[in-house]
């Protein structure tokens, strides 16, 4: 006798192509909001570190008679930090001991998780570095004054602040103290800037969504996202974060609206 079953129907391959098509089609319009939720989620918590160590900042001004916090370019251990980073093996990248003997040290209450950001996920030969962060190169602080005559020819006309009350121009609303720095350039924990020409010296960190988290003078953070897509060979956006990629002066231009933006609220010229 003939089975009242009824029979069992397969899916075809052209029904299961475009199933997978569906599937490929809602995972590459979910993806990038998943990225730009996790970026969100991470940008809190590196401007929450930030914050911190502008307190701190604030702290150490009003304990040394208006003095901005000492710089730190290389050769100068008696800045904000000490120490050199880089991808190799050296102490600085893991030893808290680099930053809790710094000035900032006591103000952070010595917690050196302050001065990481957690979107820089590439680790050294020796783990992952204690500093994301460098200092704007405009803001010298009480250093020398060796150093201080050596930074001021380089940025030469523009103005080199020691004092909260130099901040005049631009003013702390509107001039910015720390950011993430690329590891392609960063060591020290000094920003170098080049404000007379479009270059990057010492390259601004681009690893939150295109975008990075400053730290201004009157204490607030702010998230600034990148805007020019540059070339191969300049622009933010396109500067290389990878293990083992070092070398500054990356590219810029007369288009650049970030390295304009930069120069706007790094100084002002004499």
């Amino acid at each position: 006798m003939r089975s009242l079953r009824p029979t069992a129907r397969a899916f075809t391959l052209i029904e299961l192509l475009v199933v997978i098509a569906i599937i490929a089609i809602l995972a590459s319009m979910l993806l990038p909001a998943l990225s730009k939720a996790k970026c969100k989620a991470t940008r809190t918590k590196c401007l929450s570190n930030k914050h911190q160590v502008q307190v701190a900042c604030a702290l150490y001004t009003h304990d040394f008679n208006d003095y901005l916090v000492p710089n730190a370019p290389a050769g100068y251990d008696g800045g904000w930090c000490n120490g050199s980073e880089n991808w190799s093996a050296v102490l600085p990248n893991i030893l808290v001991d680099y930053y809790n003997t710094n000035c900032l040290g006591p103000y952070v209450g010595n917690n050196p998780n302050v001065y990481t950001c957690p979107n820089d996920t590439i680790p050294s030969d020796n783990g992952r570095r204690i500093r994301s962060i460098s200092m704007n190169g405009s803001m010298a602080g009480d250093i020398p004054i060796n150093s201080y005559n050596t930074i001021a020819g380089y940025l030469s006309p523009w103005r080199l602040y020691k004092k909260v009350s130099d901040l005049t121009c631009p003013n702390p609303v509107n001039v910015w103290v720390f950011c993430d720095e690329n590891m392609r350039s960063l060591n020290d924990g000094f920003l170098q800037m080049q404000l007379n020409q479009p270059d990057y010296p010492d390259i601004p960190a681009a690893y939150d969504c295109g975008g990075n988290c400053f730290t201004f003078a009157d204490g607030h953070g702010e998230f600034h996202k990148w805007k020019w897509r540059g070339t191969p060979t300049a622009g933010l956006l396109n500067a290389p974060y990878a293990k083992n990629v070092t070398g500054g002066h990356w590219g810029s231009s007369g288009l650049d609206v970030d390295w304009l933006w930069l120069r706007e609220h790094s100084s002002c010229k004499l």
